[in-house]
């Protein structure tokens, strides 16, 4: 069973972050915690050998059987997807420089400025 997802003119910034992977070359299977319901990743490289985008998903719900989406975003792509719901990661990079900007999204108010989840 599918919950109600939020329009996403309804949702608030979580947390952005510019990632360059300088160190560390992968990134392990992972969501983006239960508050988020939308995540953006959009490129700012695409000249690195490796590091494709992957999200899992199950392909098969009587058996389980788990399939590995992959893409390799070219420069200024945006992927958007259920970052809260959905296991993904990056596989690992192998040459150059991978450089995203990331933001998760969530029910929630954006935070006022100045003002940081962690604290307040």
């Amino acid at each position: 069973r599918i919950a109600a997802m939020h329009a996403p003119d309804r949702v608030g910034i979580r947390a952005s972050e510019h990632l360059t992977y300088r160190d560390f070359p992968t990134l392990a299977d992972h969501s983006d915690g239960v508050g988020t319901i939308y995540t953006m990743n959009y490129a700012f490289s695409d000249d690195y050998e490796g590091g494709e985008f992957y999200i899992l998903s199950k392909e098969d719900p009587e058996t389980g059987d788990i399939k590995r989406h992959v893409i390799k975003p070219q420069k200024y792509d945006a992927l958007v997807f259920l970052g809260g719901r959905y296991l993904h990661g990056v596989q690992e990079i192998t040459g150059g420089t991978r450089e995203m900007f990331s933001t998760e999204f969530w029910a929630f108010p954006d935070s006022p400025f100045g003002t940081s989840l962690w604290t307040n």
